[in-house]
């Protein structure tokens, strides 16, 4: 028995010191920003906990620096070959700074572990970045919704490389970041079935701005408790809706004035949009494709059908005009989950109200 004891102690305190331990990767740097430049600085070793970062710049130690690791070159431009790190100053050297990571509750790095551990080759800077957001990713679906992050932190660990994962590393992450920003001493919850869709639907997203409107509905669909299942009928809307679709339909809701009636409905005026306007707004100038567009926003109930054949008028100006339904995913997919009247900022007068979107 006190061998037995013995041995998972001492296994325990190996594991420890596994996660604890710093190694060099060369290639590895970490950009800060000063003003409005964005400098790197070389990692000379970096663990599960922290770094050393060789720089010259000295920040107060107990501070919040905002760094973003890579690998060594411009800054990146695609969002899985870089993670952004919040880290706190813990020690001041000769030629650079200890730094503590912090906003990583729970999360499992395993860098030195599994396949890293087993290889005598060298750990490059990609492995180091891929394996924190990774960690980062399933330790924040598993503090939202434990019920779905043990079986997404398996589809994570299984998947990585693979654009579906990227994707929803990317969503997640987004998110956290959201959320920790805003007030990160605040419970957050998300209802399963909610968070199994986005998560689901939001893997096919291929591109930073979609990417943007899943991670704001899975933040605008958490609550204290976790049981609100209202964010699936608008993560249904945005799996249907495809990409012009969903740049025309931004377009409308941000250009439309509102009133909030007594109900608490935002009811939207008519937007008129031009043939040349709609070639900036989703790049089509074809008019027959613009309205088979149209037409299916409308299907979606998300624009008013128009009582004529066509939705242009006799000059080839669109008539369109959202429903409340489109202002209130509008709203969701910009991070809000309050009432209308919250979500635009105003107060019903006198039965109704001017709205704005707020910024």
């Amino acid at each position: 028995m006190r061998s037995s004891l013995k041995s998972w102690l001492d296994q325990s305190v190996i594991s420890r010191a596994t996660r604890a331990e710093r190694r060099e990767v060369p290639g590895l740097i970490a950009y800060h920003t000063e003003g409005s430049s964005a400098l790197p600085d070389s990692v000379r070793n970096i663990s599960a906990s922290g770094m050393y970062l060789l720089t010259s710049a000295r920040w107060s130690l107990g501070s919040a620096v905002d760094l973003t690791l890579q690998r060594h070159g411009k800054p990146e431009q695609y969002a899985e070959n870089r993670v952004q790190m919040r880290a706190m100053p813990v020690r001041l050297g000769p030629d650079g700074i200890g730094l503590s990571f912090v906003q990583m509750k729970g999360a499992r790095v395993r860098l030195w572990e599994d396949k890293f551990r087993e290889t005598t080759e060298q750990i490059e800077p990609v492995d180091v970045v891929r394996e924190f957001r990774v960690a980062r990713a399933e330790a924040f679906l598993r503090r939202i919704c434990p019920a779905v992050g043990d079986r997404a932190s398996q589809a994570l660990r299984s998947g990585v490389g693979s654009f579906r994962t990227e994707s929803v590393i990317e969503i997640a992450l987004r998110a956290e970041q959201s959320i920790s920003s805003s007030d990160p001493a605040i419970r957050r919850r998300i209802h399963p079935d909610v968070l199994r869709q986005i998560l689901e639907n939001g893997s096919w997203a291929e591109v930073d701005w979609t990417r943007e409107l899943w991670s704001n509905l899975l933040i605008s669909s958490c609550s204290a408790a976790g049981t609100d299942r209202t964010g699936l009928e608008f993560t249904l809307l945005l799996s249907q809706m495809t990409l012009n679709q969903t740049r025309l339909l931004n377009w409308i809701c941000g250009e439309a004035s509102k009133q909030l009636a007594e109900s608490g409905a935002a009811e939207p005026e008519t937007v008129p949009c031009s043939k040349d306007r709609m070639k900036d707004v989703i790049g089509i100038g074809d008019l027959v494709r613009v309205e088979r567009e149209v037409e299916r926003l409308a299907e979606l109930g998300l624009l008013k059908s128009h009582p004529r054949p066509t939705y242009f008028d006799d000059e080839d100006d669109l008539i369109l005009c959202p429903t409340p339904l489109a202002m209130e995913f509008y709203a969701r997919s910009r991070r809000q989950s309050e009432s209308l009247a919250e979500m635009f900022k105003v107060s019903p007068v006198m039965g109704q109200a001017s709205l704005s979107a707020g910024d």
